[in-house]
């Protein structure tokens, strides 16, 4: 499991046609509130890569900063995984530009992890990301995690997480908390998790 989707919410703007208002197609404007997206994919035995490319374009009306069906939110992701005896190897990057005249904005996601299974009640996984703003902010955060299965449905975990944020960077370890800009946050979760 790799843990990127809070870093989404990190960075300014739509996250997603539900939170922008939209009202719809537009007469004249072919372009307004349209989505492309595409992905290729291969994952065999041993390994597995994956590209995808999303863009939302707005229009008069919306949320900001998309206001106009010129303005654009576009997603690039890149990642793969490489798996051996009883683990697994992942890297990734995920590229973000919102072209939104005086909002716009470029930012980069870097990310490798581990999943290891020592046993079958036991996994272990950790995590680097580093997260860069262009011209506003960049921070890094290392996570661990422990999972022990109870039983097929039950498990208990620990989860322990360190970001380091540059001088202009508030990113919270956890997604929804706070912190001041350049302080360096740690953050340890127990918990139970039981699946009907």
């Amino acid at each position: 499991m790799w843990w990127t989707d809070g870093w989404r919410d990190l960075q300014p703007g739509p996250a997603g046609p539900p939170a922008t208002n939209y009202g719809g197609q537009v007469p004249g404007d072919y372009l307004a509130c349209k989505r492309f997206t595409g992905m290729l994919a291969y994952e065999g035995i041993h390994y597995g890569v994956a590209g995808s490319y999303d863009q939302m374009r707005g229009e008069k009306g919306a949320s900001a900063p998309l206001t106009s069906s010129a303005f654009t939110d576009t997603h690039t992701v890149v990642d793969a995984y490489y798996r051996f005896a009883q683990a697994r190897l992942g890297v990734g990057w995920i590229h973000r530009s919102v072209d939104a005249a005086a909002a716009s904005m470029r930012s980069d996601l870097y990310f490798g992890g581990i999943n290891y299974l020592p046993a079958p009640q036991w996994s272990l996984d950790a995590q680097v990301s580093h997260y860069i703003a262009h011209g506003i902010s960049n921070g890094t955060l290392v996570a661990a995690r422990v999972n022990y299965l109870l039983s097929k449905r039950t498990f208990v975990y620990a989860l322990a997480g360190y970001i380091v944020n540059s001088q202009t960077s508030a990113v919270s370890v956890a997604a929804g908390g706070t912190v001041a800009p350049g302080v360096n946050q740690t953050g340890v979760m127990l918990g139970i998790q039981h699946r009907f």
